[in-house]
């Protein structure tokens, strides 16, 4: 049977550690060092240990229902802020979109997340950009084919 290990601090200065069981948990220790009765003090660290079933995609259950619902409530608001910065996005692109008459593919996006409309020098680079990708694709898909004879 392991005992839990509970700290004691003597009148001389000495913190120690000593094992004992649950009921003996707010009972003095001689002290190591003048053999005192030293009384027990609060953990100065707490360290715990769980193991559980996995039992599915979600979440986990460590066995605190308190974190897991923290976990749970974090997650949560984590999809909910990322949805709406979505939709805040949509919302200003497609608004740049009716403003200037464009359709999405002439719009660039901008550092701090607003959109413009690319100029045309920067449209044609784009254009080459595509076309260099779409032969890349195809030199990649050919070259994962097998042989046929």
């Amino acid at each position: 049977m392991i005992l839990p290990t509970y700290e004691f601090q003597c009148a001389c200065g000495v913190q120690f550690e000593k094992r004992a069981p649950l009921s003996e948990r707010r009972q003095p220790r001689r002290c190591p060092e003048c053999a005192e009765l030293a009384p027990p003090v609060p953990p100065s660290t707490v360290s715990g240990h769980f193991n559980h079933d996995v039992t599915g995609p979600g979440p986990q259950n460590t066995g605190i229902a308190g974190l897991d619902a923290n976990i749970d409530r974090v997650i949560g608001q984590s999809a909910r802020q990322g949805r709406e910065v979505i939709a805040a996005r949509v919302k200003d692109k497609l608004e740049v979109m009716s403003d200037e008459g464009v359709s999405g593919d002439r719009l660039s996006k901008n550092p701090d997340g607003s959109y413009s409309v690319l100029k045309p020098e920067e449209q044609a680079v784009h254009k080459r950009a595509l076309k260099i990708h779409e032969k890349a694709g195809e030199w990649k898909r050919t070259k994962r084919r097998p042989a046929v004879s």
